[in-house]
């Protein structure tokens, strides 16, 4: 028997946008949780609208919140991409506020668990759920996904399809529970009464907010393409200098320092290692740490010798 296929068109007429996991962020505020959405599914499927629609919708709902406790009404969250633009939101973020990570992955930039900036962010999440911060996380790939970040959220959000007539994303969406004696993580089902609800849908993000956003990353393309260039730049720089100092009989010599080339002329013109330490006014572990620099750089005693 054939599956019955889902009517995406009724489903966006007659059910509330992403009301499920909007509602399911408010309350984990209300409760003293932060919460933490994953964005996964292939490039092209919608994922950054998604993540940009969610913040806008999560905002319009916690305005009157923010107005009864006293705090600035917001229409978007901060969208960021480096570990330092999520400092920064950590930093000046009023409780209940939320951001857009633009690439998660970003927030782990070492393979080395810790690492100095695996720490920091580890330590960063702390701030984070003590201001009950709402995170939209976009990373295309579940897996390559740092595991304390797949551990510590609560949501999984997979773009599906992109339902142009209604100009909508559409997306699959599950809570995620953690057995945190094992670190397995489990997909629940959303339920919208006694119904499983599968699919969700995001329309397009305001259209000023969604021109800002790419013009940022057009920036960010920008300031990446200069970074790489500079870095080019001196690994030429590098190379050039190296090619100078080729040798064909020893092959690439990096310059010796001054004082290296000091302790090697010394050292040629006198009877023992001892004595020029004494013309040198240095002891005879000094030396012996300038000439073994000097000689792992591919110079011998012999070459300095009249």
């Amino acid at each position: 028997m054939r599956k019955k296929e889902t009517d995406f068109v009724a489903m966006v007429e007659q059910t509330p946008e992403a009301d499920i996991i909007i509602g399911m962020a408010l309350y984990r505020f209300r409760t003293g949780f932060h919460t933490q959405t994953l964005i996964v599914g292939a490039r092209g499927t919608g994922k950054s609208s998604t993540c940009q629609r969610l913040s806008e919708l999560y905002n319009q709902e916690m305005n009157p919140i923010r107005e009864k406790l006293g705090l600035s009404k917001k229409i978007r969250g901060k969208t960021v991409d480096t570990v330092i633009g999520l400092i920064e939101f950590c930093k000046n973020a009023e409780m209940g506020d939320d951001a857009v990570v633009e690439e998660v992955s970003v927030l782990y930039p070492s393979r080395r668990a810790m690492s100095s900036e695996n720490v920091a962010v580890g330590q960063l999440f702390d701030v984070i759920r003590k201001k009950r911060l709402t995170l939209w996380l976009n990373c295309p790939i579940l897996t390559s996904t740092d595991a304390n970040i797949r551990t510590s959220s609560q949501v999984l959000v997979e773009t599906f399809k992109i339902l142009k007539e209604k100009s909508v994303v559409i997306s699959r969406f599950w809570k995620l529970q953690t057995n945190t004696q094992t670190g397995k993580v489990y997909k629940k089902k959303f339920h919208r009464g006694k119904k499983a609800a599968k699919y969700m849908f995001t329309s397009m993000p305001d259209e000023k907010a969604w021109e800002d956003y790419n013009k940022d990353k057009d920036k960010f393309i920008d300031e990446l393409y200069m970074k790489l260039l500079v870095k080019q730049k001196k690994k030429d720089d590098k190379d050039s200098k190296d090619l100078a100092n080729y040798d064909p009989t020893k092959g690439y010599r990096r310059e010796l320092t001054e004082k290296q080339e000091e302790v090697m002329r010394t050292i040629a013109r006198c009877k023992s290692q001892t004595e020029a330490a004494k013309l040198l006014g240095m002891n005879d572990s000094q030396v012996s740490i300038h000439k073994k620099g000097a000689m792992k750089k591919g110079y011998n005693i012999s070459e300095f010798r009249d």
